[in-house]
């Protein structure tokens, strides 16, 4: 029997969720965040009646979830196409592992792992259904001043080389 929520959030989410869209391939996506992510799924996966399309699904990856679906016909979704409306910033222990393990299960490095002026470790990706990826680590806390002058040093070594 149904019992009254005790707030306006289900237990153990966040107030802010990310769902992804995909096109017809939100199975093969569940697999592969599993394998390349580590996610484990919450619950049972949602398919319509044909079984033919995930209707919903969700998965823990950390301490965080992300909601898949497959665009629905008429829905307005759709899922990426040669572009991203958004993307997934991923804090983990170890961003190089992490990012070494997504591109080993066929991930697209679009940026690899480096020191970021802001105190991240940090690298991006394209998982295999188009959808980006920051993957990264916490190095240092900067003060914003330390965050400008790492900065301005930066750009200057851009212009350099």
């Amino acid at each position: 029997m149904a019992e009254k929520a005790n707030g306006p959030i289900p237990a153990g989410m966040n107030n802010l969720t990310t769902t992804l869209a995909f096109s017809g391939n939100c199975m093969q996506a569940i697999e592969w965040y599993k394998a390349a992510l580590d996610a484990v799924p919450m619950g049972e996966i949602s398919m319509s009646p044909d079984g033919g399309s995930v209707w919903h699904a969700m998965l823990q990856i950390g301490n965080s979830h992300i909601m898949l679906n497959d665009a629905m016909p008429g829905s307005g979704e759709q899922g990426p196409a040669g572009f991203t409306t958004g993307g997934l910033w991923l804090f983990t222990e170890d961003c190089d592992a992490v990012f070494g393990k997504a591109v080993e299960h066929g991930a697209k490095a679009l940026m690899p792992p480096m020191d970021a002026f802001w105190g991240d470790r940090m690298g991006k990706l394209a998982d295999p259904f188009g959808h980006h990826w920051a993957i990264a680590t916490r190095q240092w806390n900067y003060t914003e001043e330390e965050i400008a002058q790492n900065l301005s040093n930066w750009l200057a070594s851009m212009k350099q080389g």
